[in-house]
């Protein structure tokens, strides 16, 4: 069984609108560099590292322009360098206490947990299965594929559900399809008018993550935008003109 959507030409007018007025932002320029201009280089272990961690510390807090989470997360060097946490393992200590002396982030013994766990994850046996992935989406990518990797890390690693587990793959520059359905995204879309009710624990299971986010790609396809070119606009109009070039490094 699978639902149809049925995008009218009005409403994809109104999304490509929305999307026309937001598209010299810093953030959806970065996106449009990034995942869609850019190399589709695959990532190596340093870099899926910190997009892991990075993506995590994002989790239920406040990660916008000026955001004690987003001056951590570009820090120049990374305050949590796969070099780092693998010099102190188990990390978790190292971890929760450079979270904790930075300030203004929650969670730092949750994130320390989760991260030395999938270090531990990763390094036994994980990067095996994860790089290949990678690898497949650097040298081609489509909605399925990128669907089948977000699948896969979201099984296997702490922390990532299914919103996370394509922030992760994003960061990275390697979707173009499949997108971080969060709070911002759900209000847009009910606003906009979209018919199914979303609510955070609903996101929260795969199949139903992935019915909203069929909905999302078929109302892009109609406005003719990337997903994660409307995505980045619509992250960034709840910000105003706040980014600037520095704090979109990541996204």
């Amino acid at each position: 069984m699978r639902v149809t959507y049925d995008i009218s030409d009005d409403e994809a007018r109104r999304a490509r609108d929305f999307y026309d007025s937001m598209r010299s932002n810093p953030l959806v320029r970065k996106r449009q560099q990034r995942n869609v201009d850019g190399v589709r280089a695959p990532a190596d272990h340093d870099q899926f590292w910190e997009a892991l961690a990075s993506a995590l510390l994002t989790t239920q807090q406040r990660s916008g322009p000026g955001s004690a989470v987003n001056r951590f997360i570009t820090s120049t060097p990374f305050p949590l360098g796969l070099s780092d946490c693998r010099a102190h393992s188990p990390c978790g200590a190292l971890v929760e206490d450079r979270i904790t002396a930075f300030g203004g982030i929650r969670r730092g013994r949750t994130i320390a947990g989760e991260l030395q766990s999938n270090l531990t994850w990763l390094d036994d046996e994980g990067w095996t299965s994860v790089l290949p992935r990678l690898s497949a989406l650097g040298a081609s990518t489509s909605a399925p594929l990128e669907r089948e990797a977000a699948g896969y890390l979201a099984e296997h690693l702490k922390g990532l559900g299914p919103k996370q587990a394509r922030n992760v793959l994003q960061m990275l520059g390697l979707t173009r399809y499949e997108t971080p359905l969060d709070s911002r995204i759900a209000k847009w879309l009910k606003e906009f008018g979209f018919p199914i009710h979303l609510t955070a624990a609903g996101l929260s299971d795969p199949s139903y993550y992935e019915m909203v986010s069929d909905g999302f790609q078929a109302l892009c396809e109609r406005a003719g935008v990337l997903p994660c070119l409307m995505d980045a606009a619509i992250f960034a109009s709840f910000d105003g003109p706040a980014w600037d070039e520095q704090e979109v490094v990541k996204w």
